[in-house]
């Protein structure tokens, strides 16, 4: 149980782990597992509807992520070629 203090800041964690999964991220399912530990130890009662919502939110950000993820990876191989070749005529 949170103290007193802290509980009343759960339904804000909430929203931000929600924001989150919509989000889309590379490390979705790494969030995804936090939250569903978050849910278990402070909203058990709540479970099923708290991780119902999560999955929709997942699914909006994985298919968000799944349309960006190859642009991204070309935007990280560019970066790291721009840096080798910097290097060498540096």
């Amino acid at each position: 149980m949170l103290p007193p203090s802290s509980s009343s800041r759960l339904p804000l964690l909430h929203k931000l782990f929600l924001d989150r999964l919509r989000t889309p991220h590379a490390t979705v399912d790494d969030t995804f597992q936090a939250y569903t530990s978050l849910v278990s130890r402070y909203s058990e009662s709540d479970y099923e509807q708290l991780l119902v919502k999560a999955s929709k939110a997942k699914a909006d950000g994985v298919g968000k992520w799944s349309k960006r993820e190859r642009w991204e990876n070309q935007l990280v191989s560019a970066s790291h070629c721009s840096l080798k070749e910097a290097c060498r005529t540096g």
